[in-house]
């Protein structure tokens, strides 16, 4: 028999260790469902994950590999990269999922827990790719696990000149500027903005101009994204794929792809048309930037990894 006081002595020391505890896993994303999808036994497996993942390295390690989203930003080569993801779909046996199925859009946190219910209502054991025209969600704020997230991004201004006349339209950028119709201002709303698909869905996320804006799609790119691929290096972004993710993209860089929805022919842009794109495109043009420096450092990165694991293969293979 233990002696009272002593039980009471150990019976404190519990409860404090478990308020530590609740208090630490809440302070890291709270990886805790309020709706079901609870971490279970491989709860420290995934913790330690998250915080692997949250740290400077250039490869990244996704946290839940069996769920990946592509929140395809327009004319950023997503028709092609849905193309090879069939064919890869079949030869790994991950599921195909559009977002558009639970709606157009997802503004309202009510249509936000009906899409993560939707997506996290699966198998575990299996493996399955999202992809949808979407602004980032944070799903921990839900309540749910926070999958693992993909991209590709292109120039802000070829991507601008490209989805402009993707809408055929019946005059040039340049008359179009010329005439005033083309024109915008710093602080006006633009939901085409290509940092707002990482940025997410509030207001400011999309005002043309906002510093907030870009810094909170920065964070939102580290922390949360396992490739941001260049559509300008589309094989160089199939060769980082397939080195962090092989369960979705092993042996891409073998098939043979042609780039969709290409305008053939695009009039030329003139100086002063691409001076005003440059003036009110700083913060699009700034997040271009630091994703191409990451990407290149994660291209940089992969390739010295794969490059190890094969002079560590061939030293064994001599070894026996």
């Amino acid at each position: 028999m233990l002696n009272p006081v002593l039980r009471i002595f150990l019976l404190l020391n519990a409860v404090a260790l478990a308020l530590w505890l609740a208090s630490f896993l809440t302070s890291r994303g709270a990886f805790l469902s309020l709706r079901g999808r609870q971490t279970g036994s491989t709860g420290l497996r995934e913790l330690q994950a998250f915080e692997r993942r949250n740290r400077s390295d250039v490869i990244v390690t996704p946290v839940y590999p069996r769920f990946l989203v592509y929140n395809r930003v327009p004319k950023c080569g997503s028709a092609t990269m849905l193309r090879l993801i069939r064919s890869l779909s079949r030869r790994h046996g991950f599921t195909l999922n559009n977002m558009r199925d639970t709606g157009l859009t997802h503004m309202a946190r009510e249509q936000q827990l009906k899409l993560a219910e939707w997506t996290f209502n699966r198998p575990e054991h299996q493996s399955h790719f999202f992809f949808k025209h979407i602004y980032f969600i944070n799903f921990t704020k839900l309540g749910y696990m926070e999958p693992s997230w993909i991209n590709v991004v292109r120039h802000p201004i070829s991507r601008y000149i490209s989805h402009y006349y993707y809408r055929q339209p019946t005059e040039s950028l340049d008359e179009c500027y010329a005439s005033g119709s083309c024109r915008v201002r710093k602080g006006e709303i633009s939901r085409g903005l290509q940092l707002t698909y990482f940025c997410g869905h509030d207001t400011f996320c999309s005002i043309i101009g906002n510093r907030r804006a870009l810094q909170v799609a920065k964070q939102v790119v580290e922390s949360a994204y396992v490739v941001v691929g260049l559509m300008e290096h589309y094989r160089d972004t199939l060769e980082v794929l397939q080195h962090v993710l092989p369960g979705f993209f092993s042996k891409s860089t073998a098939i043979e792809y042609v780039n969709w929805n290409v305008q053939k022919k695009k009039p030329a842009t003139s100086n002063a048309t691409l001076a005003a794109l440059h003036f009110w495109m700083k913060e699009e043009l700034e997040f271009y930037e630091f994703v191409r420096q990451r990407f290149s450092l994660q291209l940089r990165g992969s390739r010295a990894e794969r490059d190890r694991l094969r002079a560590a293969r061939a030293r064994r293979l001599d070894h026996d």
